[in-house]
């Protein structure tokens, strides 16, 4: 009696246990399917042993098992071999950019781990495949952008550089014989208008400086000090750059 009662319970609990692990198979294949993300299970060895359909229709690895190494693209071959040793050994997550090798202008990136059962002990590895093309083609485009702005914002400084220096040394012989002129010239009118000269041409040469500093600017190092200004001076300055102009319009 004893020993069919224990047969009895033996047979109910194993048909229990199957039924339980039917049920968690039904839903692992059943919410892998509707995952847009390739979800697989390897052994140690590398060989992939099960795969939902994402995976497959990205790797084309039709038959399983089969080597995972397979579908990474040769070039990367190296890097996926040092990312699978270092999940082996250190038992921790950890994830890879790869191309593979059904289509080499596609770009996956690969997330591994160990899994473990309820003892502790490693039973295989869990991994996923992230098609990222569109984001690795994203990242390339801003990347073109960024080095283009670059070089024509370095254009633009060595344009800005090479302008200031021509129309520099024009600009100071302009200055120096205003200057001499002022020493040689008595006529109050005439000195007039060397002054207004030396004004206009010391004007240009500090705007010519203020362009070269753009590249200060740009670069987050222009500093600007408060210094005392003599106002009544400043508006003649400007008075009489903009005089003749005012003239012409009368």
């Amino acid at each position: 009696l004893i020993g069919t009662v224990l047969d009895a319970i033996w047979m109910y609990s194993t048909r229990r246990i199957r039924s339980e692990l039917n049920s968690s198979l039904i839903w692992r294949n059943a919410f892998s399917d509707v995952i847009p993300t390739g979800v697989f299970a390897a052994n140690f060895n590398g060989e992939v042993t099960w795969a939902n359909p994402v995976f497959l229709q990205l790797t084309r690895q039709l038959v399983l098992p089969s080597p995972l190494i397979n579908a990474i693209h040769l070039d990367d071959k190296p890097r996926f071999r040092l990312l699978w040793h270092r999940v082996c050994s250190e038992r921790k997550a950890m994830s890879g950019e790869f191309r593979l090798s059904s289509s080499p202008r596609k770009w996956v990136m690969l997330r591994l781990v160990v899994a473990l059962n309820d003892e502790q002990e490693a039973t295989a590895i869990a991994g996923i495949l992230d098609d990222i093309t569109e984001r690795r083609r994203h990242e390339e485009e801003l990347r073109h952008a960024k080095d283009q702005a670059e070089d024509a914002n370095r254009t633009k400084g060595e344009f800005l550089a090479m302008m200031s220096h021509e129309i520099r040394t024009p600009m100071n012989a302009i200055l120096g014989f205003a200057a001499l002129l002022q020493q040689q010239i008595q006529d109050e009118r005439h000195r007039y208008f060397l002054s207004t000269i030396a004004t206009s041409g010391k004007a240009l040469l500090e705007l010519i400086n203020d362009i070269l500093d753009l590249s200060k600017i740009e670069a987050g190092k222009f500093e600007i000090h408060p210094e005392p200004t003599n106002l009544r001076a400043l508006i003649e300055e400007v008075h009489l750059l903009f005089q003749p102009k005012a003239n012409d319009k009368k």
